[in-house]
This record gives C-alpha cells, structure tokens and sequence, in this order.
C-alpha cells in the first residue's frame, strides 16, 4: 500500500489553479473583482489571442505596499477574511486569498502597484523561478499581466475554445461588471481593438444603453420589489425584446453575478404568455439579503450560490418581474373564437364560407412564388412513415384562429399547424439551396446598423464566414456596431437583425464546434423559423393551397426542424364512429 504523503506545495498550487482558473475569462474575473475592492473608478482589460498570449488589468485602486505585494501571490492570504465568522458576511467580490496564487501557478505573472505613499513595487512571478521585488515608478493603482496562459499544463490548453470563443466569454465576463457597476469606468480591449468602452453613468438604465444597446434600454421596464428575505431591484425587458437563448439575463446576489438555472427560470416564467415560446428577456436584476442567508463558498469560483430559503427568493424574484410587466402589457383578450367564420367579400380565407369537401386541382405553383419567392421541384410522394399520405386532391377547408389550416382528403380531416408546415418547407429550400448554387442572397439597398454587445461582437468576427455562407454579409463599422449589408432572399422583407442574433448566440455558445451537417441545420432552421408565416397571421386561400402543395413535396413534411408536429389527422372513420354514425 502506498504511504499517505504531504503533497508538494507547487502540486497544491497547481490543484488550486485548476479549481479557479479554468480558462481566461476566468482569469479576467478574479482580477477585475480585486481591482473592484480595491476602490477602483477604472478598470481597464487587455487581452491577445483570446487571453492565452496576454491579460492585463490596470486599474486606479489604491495599490499595495511591498509587504502586501508578496503575500498576494501566497496561497489563501487575504485581507478580507480574519476568523471563520467572517464567512457568514462576506462584502467583497473576492475573498479566499487564492487568485494570484493560483494564477501565477499557470501563466507569467507580473505585477506593478503603487499606494502614492512611497516608491511603486514590481513583481514577477513564475513556475520555477519564485517571486521576484523591485522598486519601481509606477501611477497609484495596480496593473498585473498574465502571459502564456497555462504554458506548463498542455492538457488545459486543449479545452480551450478558439481565441474568439474565449474572447467572447472575456466580453460576456465584462458586461456583468459593467452592469454591477454603473459608476465604474470600463475599458476592454481585444488585440488592439477596443470591444467596449462604458464611461460611468448615474443610473442602470444608462449602462444597459452603454452595454447592450439602445433598443434593450428604450424597452427597459423597472424592477423593485421587497419579500420577507430579500430585496429585488434592476429591470428586466418587455416581452417583444427578447433572444434566443438565456445569456442575456444577468443576475447578481448581494453585489456578485452569479449562474442559477432556478433563478433564471424564476424571470422567464414570470413573463406568463407574453414571450415567445423558446425566448427569454434581457435582464440585469440584483436581490439583496441577509448575507447569513445564502452561502457564496459553495463554488470554487464563486459563480453558484446556495441560499437557506431558495422557494422564498424564486417567489420573490418571479412576483418581482410579474409585476413589472404586467404594468406594461395589456392582458390578452380572452373568448371563445367561432370554428367557422362568416362568409364576407373580402378575400381571405378564414372569412370564406365553408364549401363541401370536394376534390378540386390544386393551384399552381406559381402562386406560392409570387408571395413567397420561388418553389422546389415538384417530386412524387413515396408511401412510407415520413411522408404527407394523401388520397385524390388536399384541399384546404378554411383556417382556424388565424394560425391552423383546416384541410381535407378522401381519408378525412387535417389540422395543420401554418408556421411549423412553412417551417419545414423554408428548412428544406435553405438546404437544397445550400447544396447547389448556394443560398440566394437579397443585398440591402440601406444597410441595417447592428448595435451589438461586446459578446456578440466577438463572436461576428469568429461566425462571419459561417453567416456569409448561408447569405448574412456583415461587416464591423465602428467599435461594436455592425453593417449588414445583405441576407438570404427568403427573409424578403423582414428584418434581419433578430435573426443574426439569434445566430450569434447559438453559435457562440457551442454549436459552432459540432459537426458541420449538425451545423448547417442549426442555421438553416433558424432561417426558417424567423422566415415562416406566423400564428395569428391571416392567409389567403391561394396562400394556404400553395403551402400545402409545397409541404407534400418535402422529405420530411411531418415534423418542423425542431421536431414539432406539422399536423394532426382526423379519419373519416373515426369521426364517424365519434359522432355515432357505426
């Protein structure tokens, strides 16, 4: 049996780094929080090659004596804990004494401070060669780079994502600060290119302008309110603006940004019916508490929380946001809409008098393409399980609510769901489109301006080629700002911006590293989606018969690309065993 042993104290420091150190952003977060607590109005970040080359955080806090400069790089030296009570009313972002320990365990440290009280410091620091302390002339305030990002550990090198992935998270890192703290100068510069420049400001919905755009700060909606446990303030957006994926909602306990699927769903239920299925909101939302109440030490690099009454902060959060939308959206009229409509002179369909249910030709393509750009070839329609059966002639009947066509043949009756139906029929022609000639591009006569986040536009650099293929021309045109200069002729005239942040979200929280046919139809599904018809959206009868006519011809006419059904059937047979008929 092998002895029980003291491990080696640079095996401790290693084991640590990888427990609070696990990719740049991370390393940007535990710097900018010292620089934070440590009084600074400015805090600049520069990064090269997504932080692997460089990280640098200079701010004009109030620096550090010499003693101070050498216990910062001993492990679990901190001036912000003194006994174990302390840990129940922790008030600074950091606290362990671990960082710059852990730091210079995997990358080139070095550190220049000056308290204004004396000459400045300068230290170096690096596996092997031990610290190193010079007087130096330095500005009040602290500046420590990080170069060579886990020079001596290859194996956390291979699970990093590519320079603009990590830039990208860096970004998303500083968003959360800038946020926390409106009256902070932000600064952060991504090889030589400046991604976000946050002058301070007096109030929150000043920096959500600053940080993630003018049209999230005009529908901003405030947020107050007090439950027995905690305090809930911020804002959050109305439900018309909204994205794709969850990354938009930033939450912070007691001054800390912190992840917590529970909370986040706390703020996406909240909006009821009024978003969009698949959408969340923008938010920036801070809750305050007793600190005895919730526990920051449960994750090594603070980014999870644990609260002692968890159902009374969701509670208060979700009511919290409830109430800040509903004094902004109107309750939904609520009735009971009549199966058929009237008949009326004005054309569309679900105005059309029912006619009896009779075999008629269907209309010919070309009058889809005149809506809705141009038609696939017809194919014959094979008998097996993936395919639309149909006995003699479709025929639409008429359309239900504004969002289901009614239609029938020979078998019986159909409910078809209209935007998951021109869902699959967009997905299929983007594809094809994609495998021949490529996909049509429509050049915008006014380029659209695309005011995007410092993330956002970290990752429009890393995706621009993948857009490009599937029609999205964009280009930078001036600090975070975006020109999009066309987009896939499928959108015809509606706007692209939603989608092409939808896109960069998708592809920037993973989906981009997957294979490329997992790949191309994420993008193609998205471009359908946004393209189709809507719910709630009156067709003509000439539309709804050219829809139908398409959706026969698909390889897959039963489910849209996220797998929802496309229709329910209703069997002649069936219903007349329902109504009593056998």
């Amino acid at each position: 049996m092998d002895l029980i042993r003291i491990l080696d104290s640079a095996v401790v420091d290693r084991i640590a780094a990888g427990e609070v150190v696990e990719r740049p952003a991370s390393v940007v977060k535990e710097l900018v929080e010292n620089s934070l607590d440590a009084g600074a109005s400015r805090v600049e970040v520069r990064i090269e090659a997504g932080g692997r080359a460089l990280i640098e955080v200079i701010d004009d806090g109030h620096g550090m004596h010499e003693a101070n400069a050498t216990l910062a790089f001993t492990q679990h030296a901190t001036s912000k804990i003194q006994d174990v009570d302390d840990l129940d009313s922790i008030g600074t972002l950091g606290f362990r004494g671990e960082a710059l320990a852990s730091i210079a365990a995997v990358g080139r440290v070095e550190l220049l401070t000056a308290t204004g009280d004396g000459p400045g410091i300068r230290a170096r620091v690096a596996e092997g060669e031990g610290l190193r302390l010079e007087n130096a002339a330095a500005p009040v305030g602290t500046r420590i780079a990080v170069r060579d990002l886990f020079y001596n550990t290859p194996a956390r090198q291979k699970h990093l994502r590519t320079d603009r992935t990590e830039s990208g998270r860096v970004a998303a890192a500083m968003e959360d600060f800038a946020l926390l703290r409106p009256d902070v100068h932000f600064v952060l510069t991504d090889d030589g290119r400046e991604r976000m420049a946050a002058a301070p400001v007096g109030s929150l919905v000043e920096r959500v302008h600053q940080v993630l755009g003018g049209a999230v700060a005009d529908n901003w909606l405030a947020v107050e309110d007090q439950g027995n446990h905690c305090e809930v303030v911020g804002g959050t957006t109305r439900p018309e603006e909204n994205r794709a994926t969850r990354s938009h909602v930033h939450l912070f306990v007691n001054g800390r940004a912190v992840a917590d699927g529970r909370l986040v769903h706390a703020v996406t239920t909240a909006y009821d019916t009024t978003l969009p299925r698949g959408r969340y909101p923008l938010a920036a939302l801070f809750i305050q508490l007793d600190p005895a109440q919730v526990d920051v030490n449960v994750h090594p690099r603070k980014a999870e929380v644990r609260f002692v009454e968890p159902g009374a902060i969701y509670g208060t959060l979700r009511r919290a946001v409830t109430q800040a939308v509903a004094r902004q959206v109107a309750p939904p009229t609520r009735g009971y809409a009549p199966p058929l409509p009237m008949p009326s002179d004005s054309g569309t369909v679900n105005e059309m008098p029912i006619p009896a249910i009779r075999p008629s030709p269907s209309l010919p393509l070309g009058k889809w393409k005149s809506v809705h750009g141009d038609a696939p070839d017809r194919r014959p329609i094979p008998m097996d399980s993936e395919r639309l059966h149909v006995r003699g002639s479709l025929q639409p009947l008429g359309q239900y609510a504004n969002t289901y066509i009614l239609a029938a043949d020979e078998e019986g009756l159909l409910i078809i769901d209209q935007h998951v139906a021109h869902e699959r029929v967009l997905f299929e022609r983007v594809l094809a489109q994609r495998q021949a000639e490529g996909v049509r591009v429509q050049r915008l006569l006014v380029p659209e301006v695309l005011e995007l986040t410092s993330a956002e536009s970290a990752a429009a650099e890393q995706f621009s080629e993948t857009l490009a293929a599937f029609g999205f021309e964009i280009e930078p045109f001036g600090g975070s700002d975006w020109s999009l200069r066309a987009v896939p002729e499928i959108l015809r005239q509606k706007s692209g911006e939603r989608l092409v942040r939808d896109l960069l979200a998708s592809l920037s929280e993973g989906r981009g590293a997957r294979a490329a046919e997992v790949l191309e139809n994420d993008v193609a599904a998205s471009i359908a989606c946004h393209s189709a018809v809507r719910a709630n959206q009156p067709l003509s009868f000439e539309v709804m018969s050219s829809l139908i006519t398409e959706l026969s011809s698909c390889e897959t006419p039963m489910h849209c690309p996220h797998g929802r059904p496309v229709m329910l059937r209703m069997s002649l047979s069936q219903i007349e065993k329902d109504i009593g008929r056998h």
